[in-house]
């Protein structure tokens, strides 16, 4: 199995069949792991109108990410919350959900920037985000202009995904100039950070998708299919360490010697330690 004992979100832009997720989620428990998280993206997430509430709710958010994430512009810093949301863990329980990313995954859900069709409480360790992007040459009611903002912004999960979890795969069932896989394969920093599998609406696809997500967890980057843009028509088989969930104790320093020592005996008849008169004897001699 490549991803044994792995949690996997899938994390979709839009409408996706039940019968297409169902299809992909048996390829990742044929693999060993398991999907504990479907989310919908609604289409606010990315709409261009919807800017100012985004950042709205960014500013929000942000309180909740580590220190070296708190100064990031709003759509990184909100893409950021949505990893942090499902994948990460409380402290002292590597499967427990940290107070922050509950509280984080809260307002989202409530805002309806995401909608929650499948969720188990417990962090995830990589994310497959699954374009629902449509060609808008085929569907009127899609702006070839919103599409290209769309995707944009979109890059920003996957990275975020990429630098929160273990890795991150983008599946699509086709391919065109503007959507979310060609943006990522032609940008100059996505391509280097995030996978991406054409036709996942086909056998080779769902077949590709985990062995692409494995591969992006062994450090190996693809982009998988039969466009020119791809780097290979299969992914390479990657063979894994296994999970560790292990959570270090947090380190305490030990006193040195000239601190003084909280547990250690005081002389009643000398009880600030001052020197006595044999040990000032024994100094001279």
């Amino acid at each position: 199995d490549t991803l044994t004992d792995r949690r996997i979100a899938i994390i979709q832009t839009g409408d996706t069949p039940d019968a297409l997720f169902e299809a992909l989620k048996v390829q990742f428990e044929n693999a060993g792991a398991t999907v504990t998280a479907r989310l919908t993206l609604d289409a606010s997430f990315t709409d261009p109108e919807q800017a100012d509430s985004r950042q709205s709710y960014a500013s929000s958010l942000v309180e909740f990410l580590p220190a070296d994430q708190k100064d990031l512009p709003a759509e990184k810093a909100l893409a950021s919350a949505l990893i942090q949301a499902i994948s990460e863990h409380a402290p002292d329980d590597a499967d427990a959900m940290s107070q922050n990313a509950s509280l984080a995954l809260d307002i989202l859900n409530s805002a309806n920037l995401v909608h929650l069709v499948s969720y188990t409480a417990i962090p995830v360790d990589a994310v497959v985000i699954l374009d629902a992007s449509k060609d808008p040459n085929v569907d009127g009611n899609t702006n070839g202009d919103d599409l290209t903002a769309a995707s944009t912004l979109m890059i920003n999960v996957g990275e975020a995904a990429a630098r929160q979890t273990e890795g991150v795969v983008v599946a699509s069932t086709s391919v065109v100039a503007t959507d979310l896989v060609s943006t990522i394969r032609g940008n100059a920093s996505a391509v280097n950070l995030i996978s991406t599998v054409s036709d996942v609406n086909q056998p080779v696809g769902q077949l590709n998708t985990p062995l692409a997500l494995a591969a992006a967890i062994g450090n190996k980057i693809g982009h998988f299919g039969f466009e020119s843009s791809a780097t290979a028509l299969v992914p390479a088989a990657v063979t894994l360490e296994p999970v560790d969930r292990t959570i270090e104790p947090p380190v305490t320093e030990e006193p040195t010697g000239e601190e003084a020592d909280p547990d250690a005996e005081t002389n009643p008849d000398n009880p600030a330690g001052l020197p006595t008169e044999g040990a000032e004897e024994e100094a001279v001699g």
